[in-house]
């Protein structure tokens, strides 16, 4: 009996396309069970995005060493305002 060699390149691309099919069978792909799953896009990424960085910068300022001239508590609430609007804001566009 003749057994094929299979060079690590054929394995990897087969690996691959059998990882490809179950992941397709497994999120309804194929059209049997559930339908495909689709990533969550936000409604207004700009404001998303707005509130990701109004969070990074808000524990920037609460970690940093320096007080920015005196400005560091008055930026940090004006922070924590701009998020608590926005997050109210996207409550009504959703």
């Amino acid at each position: 009996m003749i057994v094929p060699k299979w060079s690590a390149r054929s394995v990897l691309l087969g690996s691959g396309v059998v990882l490809a099919g179950l992941t397709m069978f497994t999120l309804g792909g194929t059209g049997i069970g559930l339908p495909p799953v689709q990533a969550a896009a936000p409604h207004h990424p700009h404001i998303h995005k707005a509130l990701n960085l109004l969070r990074d910068a808000k524990r920037e300022l609460e970690q940093a060493d320096h007080i920015f001239g005196g400005y560091r508590s008055k930026a940090i609430r004006n922070t924590e305002d701009a998020i608590a609007n926005l997050e109210k804001a996207r409550k009504y566009a959703d």
